[in-house]
């Protein structure tokens, strides 16, 4: 049986899942999203990653995209109709409100979890959604992500370095790497918890959630109850799918 493609352009990474019927993955890989790259560039990185997993390009029946790159979308989109012959759906908001990211997301959250729920998503930028009991997207929140205040860190100041982010047991440091290291980890893991409680105050929320690649990392550094999934737009997609099919 035909397997679901599903893409999940974002500023840093795009992530690639194959789903089969019923929302089971069989592999999730990923390629650097790179605006300046051609789109024969796109098809040659995602024919690497289907034989770097197994995959023939016929087991594809259908291919999703989530995009927060516009650019790099048509890319990804001309690629994946020259590879799999089909045109791809769009995973995105009709009225245009939201992002596709925060659109997948909430479509996923609020047929899978108990709602109200909160979601927040750490990646390039760090997004917040809240879905209510009735199952509507109440809105949301953008904050300078982790990767992007790192970076920003590197090129606004004269001394401070660009770091890759690391596990830590402490939370001070007398060395600038790890300085910088300890107050991202902990600076974020303080904004979760104290977003988390204000929203639960607020709207009752029931269901909190993290997403994104980093979410495993910064979850045991956390007071709350959140629930990690990293995959969430990638399953928000397919589940935008059984609901376009149906």
């Amino acid at each position: 049986m035909k397997k679901i493609l599903c893409i999940d352009i974002g500023n840093t990474n795009t992530k690639l899942a194959l789903f089969a019927t019923g929302g089971e993955m069989s592999f999730i890989g990923a390629i650097k999203t790179d605006s300046e790259a051609t789109w024969e560039n796109c098809a040659g990185d995602i024919i690497d990653l289907f034989r770097l997993f197994g995959v023939g390009k016929d087991a594809v029946g259908a291919v999703v995209i989530s995009s927060v790159v516009p650019r790099f979308l048509e890319k990804v989109r001309t690629a994946s109709k020259f590879i799999f012959n089909t045109e791809p759906l769009l995973a995105e908001d009709p009225e245009k409100r939201v992002g596709a990211d925060i659109y997948c997301i909430a479509e996923f959250v609020r047929r899978h979890y108990e709602l109200p729920a909160a979601v927040f998503s750490l990646g390039t930028a760090t997004t917040v959604i809240a879905v209510n009991e009735r199952k509507e997207l109440i809105g949301g929140m953008i904050i300078p992500g982790v990767i992007s205040s790192l970076s920003a860190l590197a090129r606004d100041t004269a001394t401070l370095p660009q770091i890759a982010i690391k596990p830590t047991e402490m939370m001070l440091s007398i060395t600038t790497h790890e300085a910088i290291n300890n107050g991202i980890i902990y600076g974020t893991a303080a904004m979760l918890d104290g977003l988390a409680a204000m929203m639960t105050e607020r709207y009752s929320i029931k269901t909190l959630m993290l997403g994104g690649g980093l979410a495993g990392l910064f979850k045991q550094y956390t007071d709350k109850k959140f629930i990690v999934d990293e995959h969430l737009v990638l399953k928000g997609a397919y589940e935008i799918y059984e609901r376009e099919k149906e």
